[in-house]
């Protein structure tokens, strides 16, 4: 088998042999806009091979080595099974990799956009990601990829935000490329599988395991648990049981005014200082969209008495010494839940943030204290620390927590599985398709699949006719719908309601029309094909057919955006565009007979026009490209005097 450091050479070699570029500039410099990288990624694609030993991993963009890929990645480092495999990373800035891992012989670390990102996002057998990849990322049929996003659903997510039209373009695409999906719990399941539109269209198969990177906060090692306590100089914790004052984390999420992130930093700062006063130890760690606005460094320097946890000790790592969690919306309150120790939910501003940002709970459904000014989170924590002080010291707070009935509730319907091996549970099930005794859910069920490809359907009376039937589709019990739509796209707002309040009856895919990946031996085919003029979809299926080159850039286009989801009914909406047309050709299954295509919905006078013209000019034909320069001549003028 080959080695590591081998795949690093090889990677390296192909990088100058596709031009001369330095070393350190594979790693790290940006390949440049986003046709060049287009080109460069559809390259390695086209010309390189998928190898099985190459686990590809990132976080947040690739922000930093953390969250469930990383736990995933620390199990497979320390297990002979797996010792063979080269792990890459994605990275934004190197000073962020820990420094256990800079001279690792089996791990790399590649900037994202760079040659080394794209060569290896090409050629990994696994990937492993808990957000949005980039949006040029087609997943080969030998690659499998897990996506197990960054935490419970607290806040609403995709296209059930309040405000979301079809939802994040680019969430939906990152979910509906996955191979493997993982959960914690039911309640994550029912959440994806509607605010990322994968019911009736996604291919993958999602597991409940629990969360690998909550791993590290039910059972973490007590050596790790008394060096982060001697970093934070903390005297002890409620996990060692050694005399303390309360270890008390504040850790709210970030907010938005629509258009960009926000925070009210004298609200910050002054809730802190009130927690300040409290006989305890205060940590604060801001969500990373916050560190902009208001850093660590910012907040320590204002106040003393509070300390900052480095940002090498993760999260789930921080809260297995965490006696008391404050947090605001935040999902890390779900992290901390199988702990069985106190919650305090400090949402002071809740009548504004909830009608704007959309949640999925309410207060009565929080596990713990629920306070709403800075008198109510004061007094929380000082019942919190006395409930503490006052509980046994070999009380198994896990399975009797302090704050009661609602608390251990919570804790069956949002963290059933969260019993320190959820990283075992997932490797099995993503590296040996092993899922075991968790709870695997297919997206999609025994009843019949359609896709409506909508485009951007306008507002007349055909589009009206069309987004009708598509609503009465998703209405039906007898059929899963999915509809395609242009992320902009102009339609009346009763039915972008009706399509909202169906969720996952009817599933929404936005796109953004951008440029198609093309390799510049595939430019003068694609620009002959966007040439046509009118062509219908038997057209364009007969061209891709008979054109290789035309049915790769199409079909690469296809599963840049809904992967291999092969619906059993194509519905074609009106004006839709050659490149469009050319996408949805790949929608039906194979085996799809010619009636299981239904074309757009067109006038009967406009229907029988089309017919005599496909018959009297076929598309491709010397005719059809005289017709065409002759009505283009006599257009050109008419739209001069249109706009006199």
């Amino acid at each position: 088998m080959t080695t590591p450091k081998s795949l690093i050479r090889e990677a390296e070699s192909d990088s100058r042999n596709r031009g001369p570029i330095a070393v350190s500039d594979f790693w790290t410099k940006p390949v440049g806009g986003t046709i060049k990288t287009n080109q460069v990624y559809a390259h390695f694609c086209e010309t390189l091979t998928v190898v099985p030993q190459i686990v590809f991993y990132e976080t947040m963009s690739g922000a930093r080595m953390g969250d469930n890929p990383f736990a995933i990645f620390d199990y497979l480092q320390t297990h002979r099974k797996y010792q063979n495999l080269l792990h890459v990373w994605s990275v934004n800035d190197r000073e962020n990799v820990p420094e256990e891992y800079r001279n690792s012989p089996n791990v790399v670390f590649a900037h994202r956009h760079s040659r080394a990102y794209a060569y290896f996002l090409a050629r990994a057998g696994y990937v492993i990601g808990n957000a949005n990849l980039p949006e040029y990322f087609v997943r080969r049929s030998e690659q499998r990829y897990l996506n197990t996003w960054h935490g419970i659903p607290y806040k609403a997510l995709g296209r059930d935000s309040p405000k979301a039209r079809f939802g994040s373009w680019q969430g939906t695409a990152s979910f509906l490329k996955a191979t493997h999906v993982v959960t914690p719990c039911r309640f994550m399941t029912d959440a994806v599988l509607s605010a990322y539109s994968m019911a009736g269209t996604s291919q993958a198969l999602i597991a409940e395991t629990g969360y690998p990177r909550v791993d590290m906060t039910v059972n973490p090692s007590n050596d790790r648990v008394s060096a982060i306590c001697d970093i934070l100089g903390i005297t002890g914790s409620s996990v060692s049981a050694a005399p303390h004052k309360p270890v008390v984390l504040y850790a709210p999420t970030w907010r938005s005014d629509g258009k960009q992130d926000t925070v009210d930093s004298e609200q910050l700062l002054d809730d802190l200082s009130a927690l300040a006063q409290l006989d305890i130890n205060l940590l604060y760690r801001g969500h990373h969209r916050m560190d902009k606005m208001v850093g660590d460094r910012m907040v320590g320097d204002e106040l003393a008495n509070i300390t900052i946890p480095p940002h090498d000790i993760s999260s789930n790592e921080l809260l297995s010494v965490v006696d008391i969690l404050i947090t605001d919306y935040s999902s890390i309150f779900f992290d901390f839940l199988p702990t069985g120790r106190p919650i305090i939910h400090y949402v002071y501003d809740l009548d504004e943030y909830a009608p704007t940002r959309g949640l999925n709970l309410t207060t009565d459904e929080l596990p713990g204290t629920v306070a709403k000014s800075r008198e109510d989170l004061v007094r929380g924590v000082n019942e919190a620390a006395k409930a503490l002080a006052q509980a046994p010291s070999d009380a198994d707070l896990a399975a009797n927590p302090l704050q009661g009935a609602r608390y251990a509730a919570a804790q069956r319907r949002f963290c059933p599985y969260e019993d320190g091996q959820a990283t075992e549970r997932v490797v099995k099930f993503f590296f040996q398709d092993d899922a075991g005794s968790s709870p695997v859910t297919y997206p999609r069920d025994e009843r019949p699949t359609v896709v409506y490809w909508a485009g951007s359907p306008g507002k007349t009376a055909v589009a009206t006719e069309f987004l009708a039937e598509v609503i009465r589709s998703g209405e039906l019990a007898t059929e899963q719908t999915t509809g395609v739509f242009e992320r902009s796209a102009s339609m009346k707002a009763d039915f972008l309601k009706s399509i909202k309040s169906l969720k996952h009856d009817l599933s929404t895919v936005a796109y953004v029309r951008d440029t198609p990946m093309l390799l510049s031996s595939e430019q003068q085919t694609y620009s002959k094909f966007e040439e046509l003029e009118s062509p219908s979809i038997t057209e364009v299926e007969k061209l891709l057919d008979d054109d290789p080159a035309l049915r790769k850039i199409f079909s690469r286009e296809y599963r840049r955006r809904l992967d291999n989801a092969h619906f059993d009914k194509l519905v074609l909406g009106p004006n839709l565009s050659n490149f469009e047309l050319g996408v949805a050709s790949f929608a039906c299954r194979p085996e799809a007979l010619a009636s299981d295509v239904v074309t757009p919905h067109e006038f009967s006078a406009q229907r029988r026009f089309n017919r005599v013209k496909r018959v009297l000019i076929p598309c491709g034909s010397k005719r059809r490209r005289v017709a065409v320069a002759a009505y283009r001549r006599v257009k050109a003028p008419l739209k001069k005097l249109a706009k006199r």
